[in-house]
């Protein structure tokens, strides 16, 4: 029999939200995935849909195959929250439809660690050629890899294994595609890719683009605005408090 953890119903309010539960200051338009809440899993902890809390109800789910599912676990994450954790085998969530889709400016958080060892091009989040990029010779925004060919924005160079980091990418519709770990700005890429409508990813690059990736995620919040300094540091604020001092 399947358990959903919490409500997620409720979307922007914070008073509809459940009991400790906590939203961000910024309005994520496009998607609006955390992990205390909206998690649809079995007896065996087989994670089949996670809701999307936000207005565009973007859910994301299994293949309908269990052996792919991810796995709940309760305390897995920093500081002992939830989170979700993808084998780097053949565990993946899929979103409904695309994230971003052909837009060519927008912000996407993600709460999540990489687990095992590095994959070349094996990837966290994935969704291949959003306009005009978000991401590096035509990789996408949310292209959060273990390779080693200066694809990823965020790479074994910058993330050490098994350590939850909020990853932050900013893309400001001219052109530009920034990258933040834990509030500190790594990375400035060109945002060179096409328009797509094709879906994201958890857990691995898309298909045809890449390999799953050993990792646990515990939030992702996807907007279509590129957001200031000021709101960027709010949600790391909330990020920070809703997940056992991050960071």
């Amino acid at each position: 029999m399947p358990f959903t953890r919490g409500s997620w119903a409720a979307v922007l309010n914070p008073s509809q939200a459940p009991l400790g539960f906590s939203v961000p200051p910024v309005v994520f338009d496009l998607a609006f995935l955390d992990v205390r809440s909206g998690v649809t899993f079995d007896g065996m902890n087989r994670v089949t849909t996670w809701k999307d809390r936000g207005p565009a109800g973007n859910d994301f789910a299994y293949d309908g195959t269990l052996a792919h599912a991810p796995l709940y676990s309760a305390s897995g994450g920093p500081g002992g929250t939830p989170c979700l954790t993808f084998d780097g085998i053949s565990q993946a969530l899929e979103s409904t439809s695309a994230v971003f889709g052909a837009v060519n400016v927008g912000s996407l958080f993600l709460v999540a660690a990489f687990q095992g060892s590095f994959v070349n091009n094996g990837g966290i989040v994935d969704q291949i050629g959003m306009a005009p990029g978000f991401g590096y010779h035509s990789h996408p925004m949310a292209d959060w890899d273990g390779g080693n060919n200066g694809n990823g924005t965020i790479t074994f160079s910058t993330a050490a294994l098994g350590t939850f980091y909020l990853f932050e990418q900013i893309a400001d519709g001219a052109g530009h595609l920034d990258g933040w770990l834990n509030g500190t700005h790594i990375s400035t890429h060109n945002a060179n890719g096409n328009a797509s409508n094709q879906r994201m990813y958890l857990g691995c690059e898309a298909p045809g683009d890449g390999a799953p990736q050993q990792c646990s995620i515990c939030a992702l919040l996807a907007s279509s605005a590129a957001l200031s300094s000021g709101n960027r540091a709010a949600v790391e604020t909330w990020a920070a408090a809703a997940y056992g001092g991050l960071f």
